[in-house]
């Protein structure tokens, strides 16, 4: 019985060692990108849960001269009706990110998929504010800049 106990202890500790060991293991440019990269694909799949787990509390996000502040905000008056519409699919290219290890910033461009055209000019242009807390890293301040599609 002492074995199993011991046996689970030690399953735990290494299991939370090589979760920790992975988190650190990241350069902050590199976790950084991660977060960004499954924010997108959380905001793809309208995944509210995944979104919530990867913003702050506290996040400011501001639209074409609209503002949401705090994730109620967010949640409840920007992402909750945006997402009674189909989902669409869209293409992400992280362009740049400068990161310290407790703040960053980066800018990604936006492709929307379903919009046909000749061009290759991003549809939205995204700035990102990122801070790192006991947690990891959470979006603390999104700014999208929304190009009209005709």
């Amino acid at each position: 019985m002492q074995t199993c106990k011991l046996l689970s202890t030690v399953t735990v500790f290494l299991a939370a060692s090589v979760t920790l060991f992975a988190q650190t293991s990241q350069t902050p440019d590199e976790a950084v990108r991660d977060v960004i990269g499954r924010f997108e694909v959380a905001l793809q799949a309208h995944d509210i849960k995944a979104i919530e787990e990867l913003v702050s509390s506290d996040i400011v996000v501001f639209e074409n001269g609209h503002r949401n502040d705090g994730w109620p905000d967010f949640r409840d008056h920007h992402l909750l009706p945006e997402f009674k519409a189909p989902r669409r699919k869209y293409k992400t290219e992280v362009v740049r990110i400068e990161a310290t290890p407790a703040i960053a910033w980066a800018y990604s461009k936006m492709n929307r998929a379903y919009v046909a055209r000749k061009d290759d000019t991003p549809d939205v242009w995204a700035i990102y504010v990122l801070r790192k807390d006991a947690t990891g890293w959470r979006v603390a301040m999104l700014d999208w800049s929304v190009r009209r599609v005709e």
